[in-house]
């Protein structure tokens, strides 16, 4: 019984380990999100910004200045478009990866289920040859559990 109890804590430390991994995978994925998003938003921002200095520039007839901003503005236009084209590669790249990690981890917990609906089975199936009968219930004789309360 000794070597099933050491079998199931270092069964549980590794699934622990494996899960702590998948944990941090999984938030290093997320950083990766927010930043690609983070590099959009400025960008965005950024190209706004010029799109609305040039607009107050053709409003008030200024034409060297709407002819100074337009390649800023164009370069910008382009920058944004690149980082909404990465933002979205990287969101359907992380968010296939999160749906993969989380897949692996649920796999993880019902192969564990398994083992221990098998181990509960196998100790079930002892006890009924041997006809041992079932421990008593012991409960706390204080404490917010206790049968005094």
């Amino acid at each position: 019984m000794e070597a099933v109890r050491s079998e199931l804590w270092r069964d549980h430390v590794v699934r622990s380990a494996e899960r702590e991994v998948a944990e941090q995978w999984l938030r290093h994925l997320r950083s990766r999100l927010r930043f690609a998003f983070a590099e959009w938003q400025s960008l965005r921002s950024e190209r706004e910004v010029f799109q609305h200095e040039m607009d107050q520039a053709r409003e008030t007839g200024d034409l060297r200045r709407v002819a100074m901003l337009k390649p800023l503005a164009e370069k910008a236009r382009v920058a944004d478009y690149d980082a909404r084209r990465r933002y979205r590669l990287v969101a359907d790249s992380v968010i296939t990866e999160m749906c993969r990690v989380r897949e692996v981890i649920i796999s993880m917990n019902l192969n564990y289920l398994a083992q221990i609906r098998d181990l509960r089975m196998a100790i079930d199936t002892v006890d009924a040859a041997l006809r041992l009968p079932l421990p008593p219930v012991t409960r706390p004789s204080s404490g917010p559990l206790s049968a005094e309360e």
